[in-house]
């Protein structure tokens, strides 16, 4: 079942969902060493290794909402009250909407670096800016402001996906687990 189906996500749309999850978290765990370690040098090598996920992401995620848009979504459980119909809805948008401007402000913040942005080292990606320390702080403070507000939104979509499974028993968590589900 690649596509979506009334009852859950298609293989896709998981695969996009849990591959994301992962980069995310390992970009973290990046992150947060770069910025630990005492040594300047250390520090640049984990950021020159933060890069080129945080691209990969800005892609997958761009992808994951291309799906989203082409493909019906399973509806809500029809015992979830209408307010809180809306939150879950809206919480999806504000994460694709962190997954997106993140990275690019993670981008244009190394482009304001004098940084380029080697993917993988198959490619350099594209640096529009030239160095300007004052915008670089600027961007420096809205990557970690928007990353704060990510991990507020994660917690609050697991809790709410953890509340789903084992409190109102409803189902919705493993519409999203690659498990075989009895009723297609």
């Amino acid at each position: 079942m690649l596509r979506n189906s009334v009852r859950r996500y298609g293989y896709v749309a998981q695969g996009l969902h849990w591959l994301i999850v992962l980069l995310v978290f390992g970009q973290i765990y990046l992150a947060v060493a770069a910025f630990g370690a005492d040594d300047p040098g250390r520090e640049s090598e984990l950021l020159a290794l933060h890069r080129p996920p945080g691209i990969t992401i800005l892609g997958l995620i761009l992808v994951r909402l291309a799906w989203r848009l082409i493909n019906d979504v399973p509806p809500a459980p029809s015992a979830i009250a209408a307010p809180l119909g809306f939150v879950a809805r809206a919480t999806h948008w504000l994460l694709y909407a962190l997954l997106i401007s993140i990275p690019l402000v993670g981008w244009v913040k190394a482009g304001s670096e004098g940084i380029e942005v080697d993917y993988f080292g198959l490619f350099a990606v594209a640096n529009w800016l030239g160095p300007d320390p004052a915008l670089s702080q600027v961007l420096r403070m809205t990557h970690l402001y928007l990353n704060t507000a990510l991990l507020g939104l994660v917690s609050l979509h697991v809790l709410a996906a953890l509340c789903h499974q084992f409190w109102l028993k409803d189902g919705t968590l493993r519409r999203m687990l690659p498990v075989r589900d009895a009723h297609p």
